[in-house]
């Protein structure tokens, strides 16, 4: 694609994740049940969007905390192997507290349940993202907003309403609030998104609402310019400023593996036709086919495809619609 790319800056949420498959039922204190396999992998709504741009082959930029402990050193790692694409300057060591991590539970039909343990991600703060990132980024992404304790306030906003002032496009995706405190925690920052794109789940949640129309108008009228709402199987609401809000379906894998990271790999793939220059459409749908991709296979971001491939999806179900 002969156009210059818009530079990307993710910040949020990194975690070392322990991914456990097999997992059908919980046993009881005392009993054991035996597994079909088991892998750790880098995760959080900021760690899988950082690999997923990367196996696109396309450059992105990352700001997180994470521990000066074992866990770190395996993020750090596996962050290394994807050749200079990820540029971690901006990945902070605490010495302190410990890397976030998550043990994550698939059961047969490939879904998962999640514990989660927070950690360094609590003290990421406003001071951690590098100035000359700031600078750089053309797009500015928060990966797990509602979990980012040391971010999330008056800092946040602040540099929210400077990026847009200078022209840059800001997005936020959501992740589950543990703590259960829910739109008062960005409620103010959401003013000074030019997007934003939790799941249907946490929308509820922040809204009080479950109609998609209901939830799309509350949010545009906390100041948002567009929303996608992500819902899972049955594929993501639009609403593009405007334009006429729709649908989009999902593009279904018949092989489901594990579910894990479903919802990054879309923001992933969204943005990243944003970097490209694509249309609002076009980039849901290269977020619907990296969706596809990484449901197919255990992990968050093994499924997903050099960009070449993507949109080679992309492509045939833009055929099988005609």
């Amino acid at each position: 694609m002969c156009v210059k790319m818009k530079k990307i800056l993710c910040v949020g949420i990194v975690t070392c994740d322990t991914i456990l498959q097999g997992v059908d039922y919980m046993p009881k204190p005392g009993d054991a049940l035996g597994l079909q396999g088991v892998e750790v992998h880098v995760g959080g709504c900021a760690g899988n969007f950082a690999i997923d741009v990367a196996r696109l082959g396309l450059p992105v930029m990352l700001s997180a905390r994470i521990g000066n402990d074992a866990y770190g050193k395996i993020v750090a790692d596996i962050f290394a192997e994807y050749g200079g694409l990820i540029d971690t300057h901006g990945l902070v060591r605490d010495r302190e507290e410990k890397t976030t991590c998550s043990i994550v539970c698939v059961n047969g039909s490939g879904e998962r349940s999640i514990l989660t343990w927070l950690g360094s991600t609590l003290r990421f703060c406003r001071e951690d993202i590098p100035l000359e990132f700031l600078e750089q980024c053309d797009i500015f992404f928060i990966g797990g907003g509602l979990l980012l304790n040391g971010f999330e306030g008056a800092e946040e906003v602040k540099l929210l309403k400077r990026l847009q002032e200078q022209g840059k496009y800001t997005v936020m995706d959501t992740c589950y609030d543990t703590e259960e405190v829910w739109l008062p925690k960005i409620r103010d920052a959401i003013p000074y998104l030019d997007l934003f794109m939790p799941s249907y789940n946490e929308a509820v949640k922040m809204s009080g609402l479950t109609d998609i129309d209901e939830i799309a108008d509350f949010f545009l009228s906390l100041g948002t310019k567009n929303v996608i709402l992500k819902m899972g199987e049955k594929g993501a609401y639009l609403c593009e400023q405007g334009k006429k809000r729709f649908l989009m379906p999902a593009v279904l894998n018949e092989n489901v593996v594990d579910t894990t990271g479903a919802g990054d790999s879309y923001c992933a793939g969204f943005v990243s036709g944003l970097s490209l220059g694509l249309s609002f459409e076009e980039c849901a749908r290269l977020g619907s086919a990296m969706g596809h991709c990484c449901v197919g296979s255990m992990g968050p971001q093994k499924g997903i495809r050099p960009l070449e491939e993507m949109m080679k999806l992309v492509e045939s179900q833009r055929q099988k619609k005609k």
